[in-house]
């Protein structure tokens, strides 16, 4: 699975001490510009502070190349990892690594800086285009060695996941995280960057502002009078209540996308950045991480946060220490007379099992050595585990003894019955549960659910087949006063049609938080000519903006992809078409771009174009049962039913998806192999037994052949279950039953 991280998780923002006032009065007088001052500035006045910041993650964040700072051996150590032998030397001043280029070969590269600190360290190499690149070898900083952060996968070296192409490149995956006023400049014609920074580490005024007026104001008259000055406060200070404080921590601690070319302390988190709602592939069916998500997902998903505990509560955010150790950090609000007991964890005092954090805080280990916990806070949950193949943090120690021991284990202590809990919901909708997609719908309505579990609701039942049913609901979600369930909401109606869309968006364009106007106005592109009067300035005024979010987007292919549809539907087809090999040329392998191209082609009636596209990934990737399908069932379209039969038939062996095996059966069929489209069916009906229109594709093979018997007893059964369902009564009837 290729997937987006940064390069290097940080600790948590900055946060001002208690002297400094709210910063409800932010803005600076008009024509004013506040400059970046430097930590020992901020230092003067607020030393408890800085001295907790010095020495750590964020500190350390990035730093120059020197003996002080560079933690790996470069004395001529060797590393072998997947068939190539890497060497880190020195030349006098100079860190040095042989490894594998951008074309292939084996060169030298001078390292220019040091990336992180614990648990590992990372080195950036200057490249052409003013990149700096992240080798994929990284320093263990706490067992002391070298070690590949990709052990299991060897890229091309024209693969976007090698070391010198974009998955590894700071500009863009970790610059705006790991410095203090980045500014990405990059040129989408050329694909250069000129990227700057105010301060190389994560300093007080990447959390707090540029603070050249707040030391003016400090430094005035009015400040010894006591009047306030607008302009002269920080950001991220103690009058923050949770959800503040949280989406400010946010911009570096969510799974996300850029809404704005730089950040400048302005407005909100969703004017900024697009967050990604828990949803597969990235995290569980349920919620729980997966892959490397950070932690406002998770958190925002939590009992504390619904009960406004913040990140402070639990983390000095100078030093990024723990606030406590070991179970007395959970303490400060969980009497340890009623939690801290074997009649709660049922596990000796004291042992591992007994840390509140490893049942209720389970974690992952990422970039090969770094432990990070899921930040959901959830009670483990065996009894879904083996009904729904969740993970659970029992199984963590007791994987031996199965879901079904552990859920009985759980069972003996606290009793059969659960408190509810959304994930039951989520996961009973993933398998296709009769009433379940109801139970999804309820949770926004439900105020004991967290805003995340809503807008989880809200995209799982937009991603269903059954999303246009759901008009009313999603109207409701639109009316939310939390931007990313809006966002989600706005996102559902794609599956409407455009008469439904205008009317139900076109207030949206004004919506007071920028994701959420773009998102609207790109959903509305096609339909721009219905907008009514009173909404098209401030559908352009969205659609503005969006040119400026997909400018800040599009050094990842799949913001070039973003462009290319929103061309699309604006008509503009040979845009479109220059953005979708834009998008490809920046990452040949991604999943989206080349499925959304050739699909581009084929509706133009470009079957050819489509078929190369699908090819050239094929090329590469020969094991992407996707890609295989769709090829297969364009092949069909265009009679091509040799090559067809050869690519479904690939797609059915690789994947688990029933639907595969069903067409590779069809094409069988029609080409009058009855023997062959019969196993491909039972194939079907081995991944998942009980579908009726797998039943239903055998039972008309069977009829077709004059296996009457057979279709009989398969169409009987399908009646009892669907006795209003035309296609079956109809062959029901011909079969004279």
């Amino acid at each position: 699975m290729r997937f987006l991280y940064l390069v290097f998780s940080i600790g948590l923002l900055l946060y001002v001490s208690d002297l400094l006032w709210s910063c409800s009065e932010n803005t600076l007088p008009a024509g004013a510009e506040a400059a970046y001052v430097g930590e020992p500035s901020c230092g003067a006045c607020h030393q408890k502070e800085a001295e907790d910041w010095r020495g750590s993650h964020h500190d350390l964040a990035m730093q120059e190349v020197s003996d002080s700072t560079v933690l790996g051996d470069f004395s001529g150590v060797e590393l072998r990892s997947k068939g190539i032998t890497s060497r880190f030397f020195r030349k006098g001043n100079r860190f040095i690594v042989h490894t594998e280029g951008a074309e292939g070969a084996m060169q030298d590269f001078e390292i220019a800086y040091v990336f992180g600190v614990f648990p590992l360290q990372q080195y950036l190499v200057r490249f052409p285009g003013g990149r700096l690149q992240a080798l994929h070898l990284a320093w263990d900083s706490r067992d002391g060695k070298w070690f590949d952060l990709q052990p299991k996968n060897r890229f091309r070296p024209d693969d976007w996941m090698h070391w010198t192409k974009g998955s590894m490149t700071w500009n863009n995956m970790c610059a705006d995280c790991h410095s203090t006023n980045l500014q990405k400049n990059y040129d989408p014609e050329t694909d250069t960057y000129q990227t700057t920074w105010s301060i190389l580490d994560v300093s007080c005024e990447a959390c707090h502002g540029p603070g050249s007026r707040h030391l003016e104001y400090v430094g005035s008259a009015a400040y010894k009078k006591g009047k306030r000055v607008q302009g002269s406060f920080l950001h991220l200070t103690p009058a923050l209540d949770h959800k503040q404080q949280v989406d400010q921590c946010a911009r570096c601690h969510s799974l996300r996308s850029n809404q704005s070319l730089a950040y400048d302390h302005s407005g909100v988190y969703a004017d900024h950045y697009g967050v990604e709602v828990p949803k597969p592939n990235a995290y569980h069916a349920d919620g729980q991480i997966l892959e490397e998500v950070y932690e406002y997902g998770s958190f925002t998903q939590s009992r504390m946060y619904q009960q406004g505990v913040k990140c402070t509560n639990c983390h000095n955010p100078h030093s990024l220490k723990l606030r406590a150790e070991d179970n007395a950090l959970c303490a400060q609000c969980h009497a340890p007379k009623t939690y801290d007991t074997e009649s709660h964890h049922f596990h000796p005092l004291g042992s591992t099992a007994a840390q509140c954090v490893n049942c209720h805080m389970p974690g992952k280990y990422y970039m090969g050595n770094d432990f990070r916990r899921d930040h959901s806070l959830r009670v483990p949950r065996p009894d879904l585990s083996a009904r729904y193949g969740t993970p659970n943090a029992c199984n963590n120690c007791h994987a031996d003894k199965g879901f079904k021991w552990q859920a009985e284990a759980v069972a003996a202590h606290f009793g059969e019955k659960r408190k509810p809990h959304y994930a039951e919901a989520f996961l009973a909708f993933r398998q296709g549960e009769p009433g379940a997609a109801d139970k999804v719908a309820a949770l926004l309505e439900d105020t004991a659910q967290s805003d995340m579990a809503k807008a989880m609701a809200v995209w799982n039942l937009s991603a269903s087949e059954q999303a246009a049913n759901w008009e009313v609901f999603f109207s409701r979600a639109l009316k939310s006063p939390v931007p990313f369930i809006r966002n989600s909401a706005v996102d559902a109606f794609q599956a409407f049609p455009p008469e439904t869309r205008v009317a139900r968006l076109a207030p949206m364009l004004e919506d007071p938080v920028r994701s959420v106007r773009v998102s609207a106005a790109f959903v509305l592109a096609d339909a721009s000519s219905s907008i009514p009067k009173g909404s098209k300035e401030a559908y352009e005024k969205a659609m503005a903006e969006g040119e400026q979010v997909l400018l800040a987007q599009s050094d990842f292919s799949g913001g070039r992809l973003r462009k290319a549809q929103l061309k699309m539907s604006q008509g503009d087809i040979a845009s479109a078409e220059k953005a979708f090999q834009s998008a490809l040329r920046l990452d040949q392998d991604h999943p989206p771009a080349v499925s959304a191209a050739a699909n581009f082609y084929y509706g133009r009636g470009q079957f050819d174009k489509a078929a190369v596209v699908y090819q050239q990934f094929l090329a590469r990737n020969p094991s992407e049962a996707w890609a295989n399908y769709e090829l297969g069932l364009l092949f069909a379209e265009m009679q091509r039913l040799e090559e067809a039969t050869s690519y479904l038939a690939v797609a059915a062996a690789q994947s688990n998806d029933p639907r595969y095996s069903y067409n590779w059966g069809l094409a069988l069929q029609n080409m009058g192999k009855s023997t062959e489209a019969e196993r491909a069916f039972q194939d079907g009906l081995r991944k998942a037994p009980g579908q009726g229109y797998l039943e239903y594709a055998l039972a008309v093979l069977y009829y077709q052949r004059g296996d009457l018997a057979k279709a009989r007893k398969i169409t009987q059964g399908l009646i009892q279950k669907e006795p209003q369902n035309t296609e079956y009564l109809r062959l029901f009837r011909a079969l004279g039953l």
